[in-house]
């Protein structure tokens, strides 16, 4: 009540006079400032050039100290009409004319949820005040990092409503801010499963926001420094064709990013080859089709095992990579002799886990030779029997590496090409953010796998009994990791 009545600058006269008309005080100053504001907004609107042009005539002191006046009432409901048209008018000004106070305010008043602007207003703030935008999108990650979930729809919801991949495919400057900080989280985190995963869900709600975008905006915009046959390649999504067709697609990726690849190496730049690693992680869902194709392939193919050996370390030497490429086809010629039987023993699957070297590598390869396995759980008859012995065997052989990782996580992170790098985090960001990771490094990404392929199922959308068969078996695994996860915890917290 005292800070409407400061604000309306009634005198104690005025205030009798209300009370003995018998008339609410607080109505009044409410009313009062409600028509304050309004004719604030009028004289902002009412200051237009013309209809076709928003530059203001207002000069940028008269614009700052109607930002100043609303910097600690933007929380008012009476004041949003004032807030609303501050923010999306535009300035024919090099330097920003709203005081940094206000746009502070405003932000944190969205973060909090204590204001509720227009999608064109809150994206205009991130336009005129960088901060509020790397603000935004922490919370997100957050959010997402300390929230339960087990199926993407959830985690596609919560990124929705942030507004964020509306406002990324509407504005390529901010898609450009949001990239490079999902760049440095996935180098921070040395490429964590779980990071990995809300990357993806990200991109693909960005890619439908970019579809309703009108007029559409040129692709090389986003991705100015990628390959567009490579991204054009990747923005189709496996549940928009047949999976038929899928197949060919990934024999199509393949031979863009090797063609890149050998051009890139002729140059001697690790960037490029960075940039197109990083865009196959964006569209993820193409490895997990990579995987679920090798188990359904007759032959063995040397294509797909390259994609995923090059997703999961990116940056080898030729001599590096032939050597991984022997020990990739000694375990998958492995699990191939397992799914073609009719039955299969848990011996059988543990002898598959550990043949050749592959499993004694880096983490990341560990990843590779669990998902390979879990692919066989998912794809094949003997593997739908065996699920729930064989998820715990994986999360076991992971586990005993953790007590090595625990050293290594005090240290700056290194992503897959060995590059470490500094993110800005508070420290409460930073102790939930090395929980999670420790807990994933655990799971070996078992989880993050399980929830794409469901999800990808889910949006193929064509019921067919295999699916079904897959998603019973992805419930199994889901309610046996949540137990395992559980007890696991106890010895992180």
């Amino acid at each position: 009540m005292s800070l409407l009545r400061s604000l309306t600058g009634v005198d104690q006269e005025i205030g009798r006079l209300i009370q003995t008309l018998h008339y609410p005080e607080e109505e009044y100053h409410s009313k009062l400032l409600k028509n304050m504001v309004s004719t604030l907004v009028k004289e902002l609107q009412g200051n237009q050039c013309n209809r076709a042009s928003l530059f203001i005539k207002l000069p940028p002191e008269r614009l700052r100290s109607f930002s100043v006046l609303c910097s600690p009432i933007v929380t008012l409901i009476e004041v949003l009409p004032l807030v609303e048209a501050l923010l999306t008018c535009r300035e024919d000004n090099v330097d920003e004319a709203l005081c940094t106070e206000f746009l502070e305010s405003v932000s944190t008043g969205i973060l909090q949820k204590n204001i509720s602007l227009s999608d064109n207003a809150v994206m205009s703030l991130w336009l005129r005040y960088l901060p509020s935008l790397e603000q935004a999108i922490l919370h997100l990650t957050e959010t997402l990092i300390t929230h339960s979930w087990t199926s993407l729809l959830q985690v596609e919801v919560i990124i929705r409503d942030s507004l964020l991949p509306k406002a990324a495919a509407c504005h390529p400057s901010l898609f450009r801010v949001l990239d490079h900080f999902f760049r440095t989280i996935l180098l921070e985190s040395d490429g964590h499963p779980k990071i990995i995963t809300i990357i993806q869900a990200f991109t693909r709600c960005f890619v439908q926001a970019l579809l309703r975008v009108q007029p559409q905006i040129p692709l090389k915009l986003y991705f100015p420094t990628v390959n567009q046959s490579l991204v054009m390649a990747l923005l189709v999504h496996p549940s928009d064709m047949p999976s038929a067709a899928w197949s060919q697609h990934l024999i199509s990726i393949f031979q863009i990013l090797k063609r890149n690849l050998q051009d890139e190496e002729d140059t001697e730049t690790s960037a490029s080859i960075f940039e197109s690693w990083f865009l196959l992680v964006r569209f993820g869902d193409w490895v997990n089709v990579a995987l679920q194709q090798l188990m359904t392939a007759n032959d063995i193919s040397e294509m797909l095992l390259w994609l995923l050996i090059f997703y999961y370390k990116p940056h080898m030497e030729n001599q590096q990579e032939s050597n991984l490429m022997e020990h990739m086809k000694s375990v998958y010629n492995q699990v191939k002799i397992l799914i073609n039987k009719t039955s299969v023993t848990f011996e059988e699957v543990q002898t598959a886990l550990v043949s050749g070297n592959l499993y004694k590598e880096q983490s990341h390869f560990k990843d590779l030779i669990s998902h390979l396995l879990l692919s066989f759980l998912l794809f094949s008859t003997g593997g739908h029997r065996l699920a729930k012995e064989s998820v715990q065997l994986v999360i076991t052989a992971t586990w005993l590496i953790l007590n090595c990782l625990l050293e290594q996580h005090k240290k700056p992170f290194k992503g897959h090409l060995g590059k470490s790098t500094n993110i800005y985090l508070s420290d409460h960001s930073k102790q939930n953010f090395n929980k999670f990771t420790l807990v994933g490094t655990a799971t070996g990404g078992i989880s993050e796998m399980l929830a794409a392929t469901a999800h990808r199922l889910k949006n193929k959308g064509c019921g067919a009994s295999e699916d079904d068969k897959v998603q019973s078996t992805i419930e199994l695994l889901q309610q046996q990791l949540h137990e395992t996860q559980s007890e696991n915890m106890q010895y992180i917290y």
